[in-house]
């Protein structure tokens, strides 16, 4: 809510203005070394902690460096913004019933784990075979954070990945994790694990050289070193403050067509570029953005809850009356790449979380949507601001065009 706030009055200023909102948000990046706040239940905690536990409880973040106009430069040129603006003004000129726009956006999200926010991860190999067993306190819905975590501890142990299995959680091994969501789940999930196979390595490695046994595989290793007493398990829960603080950036340009006479519209392309630093699992990041993404669209268009004025049922209660993205909305053409060479120096094995801020980019489908509104209300009369509320369901962005009977019947 708070990054699309702040984009509709960009698109509000620039309008007023006669500037390209594009042009508008390069002149307002924040310069590097600039802070920005964190969340307001971040700084309600600190006020509430006495002592020294709340000086270094963080209310707001520090942006070294703002990778935004780089990385606005690289997208406009791979995803041929200039040539298509001019493409989408073109057809607009040349058609009456159907509308086009494009939109262009960044975005800072800063990422900060708001509390304690404790995930305990307890990692076990087994003598016999030397396979490890990882029981973390994240929730795996599909999010990927299982392969994140067992990559991590393949890792860190210096194992093949296929000897690594995750568990589920459970409220035995891992009592009083928090929960899995602001993108922080795998994120410290990935980070307790990685800690408890770094102690656990470097027990392992120091039985090694103190016994002469370099030249051991790895499960000869965990067998000899179980037979002398060594312990092969670890448990490792995140402290205070362990998981750092970091500005996650990205850039999207997305391109639709309206049909002014319905409502009805499609995303031809969108082109996503995401920071996720260096990421621990680049398949598993890019289904992410790509899925965050839709989830935005859908949250900013098709989706509206209905409820009966009497009695408050919802009567939107199933996909037959509430409408999700299908396959058809998904773009026509659709980008993602995650930027190269951006290692993140506070992030786990220096990568970025991808799980959220990607949903703030479907925001270009409204812009986009906007700029398709305007052309139809021009080619009715009206020009100026207008207000656009969301969701934009087709019933909604009809009514926005102006259409007039009167303008139906050929003179």
């Amino acid at each position: 809510e708070g990054v699309i706030f702040m984009e509709n009055i960009l698109e509000h200023v620039a309008q007023g203005m006669g500037m390209d909102p594009l042009e508008l948000r390069k002149k307002n990046l924040m310069p590097d070394g600039g802070t920005r706040p964190l969340n307001e239940a971040m700084i309600r905690l600190r006020s509430l902690i006495a002592g020294k536990e709340a000086k270094w409880l963080p209310d707001h973040l520090t942006v070294p460096k703002n990778l935004i106009s780089d990385m606005l430069t690289q997208l406009m040129a791979s995803a041929d913004v200039d040539a298509r603006k001019k493409t989408v003004a073109d057809f607009n000129k040349a058609n009456l019933w159907k509308k086009r726009g494009l939109s262009v956006m960044p975005m800072l999200w800063p990422y900060a784990v708001p509390m304690k926010a404790p995930f305990n991860a307890m990692v076990s190999v087994n003598a016999r075979d030397g396979t490890v067993l990882v029981s973390h306190g994240g929730t795996e819905m599909g999010q990927g954070i299982n392969t994140k975590v067992a990559q991590c501890a393949a890792y860190e142990l210096g194992v093949p990945l296929d000897t690594v299995a995750a568990r589920p959680s459970n409220t035995h091994v891992n009592a009083n994790s928090d929960v899995t969501g602001g993108s922080m789940g795998s994120d410290v999930a990935s980070y307790s694990v990685s800690q408890a196979c770094k102690k656990l390595r470097a027990r392992l490695d120091a039985f090694k050289e103190d016994n002469g046994l370099v030249d051991k595989t790895w499960p000869e290793l965990v067998l000899a070193a179980f037979n002398k007493g060594v312990d092969i398990c670890e448990r490792y829960v995140n402290g205070w403050d362990e998981v750092k603080a970091y500005p996650v950036f990205g850039v999207a340009c997305t391109e639709v067509e309206l049909d002014v006479l319905t409502g009805q519209f499609l995303v031809l392309r969108t082109d996503i570029l995401e920071d996720a630093g260096k990421s621990t699992s680049p398949l598993v990041d890019v289904g992410q953005v790509e899925g965050a993404y839709i989830m935005g669209q859908g949250l900013f268009t098709v989706e509206k809850p209905l409820y009966d004025p009497g009695t408050g049922r919802r009567l939107t209660d199933g996909t037959w009356y509430y409408t999700p993205p299908a396959a058809l909305d998904i773009p026509v053409d659709f980008r993602v790449a995650l930027l190269h060479d951006a290692p993140n120096p506070v992030g786990v094995q220096s990568s970025k979380v991808t799980g959220e801020p990607p949903l703030c980019l479907a925001f270009t489908v409204v812009m986009a949507l906007r700029q398709a509104v305007a052309s139809a209300r021009g080619d009715a009369g009206v020009t100026g601001w207008f207000q656009m509320d969301t969701p934009l369901t087709v019933d909604n962005l009809q009514r926005l065009c102006l259409v007039d009977s009167s303008r139906l019947t050929i003179k």
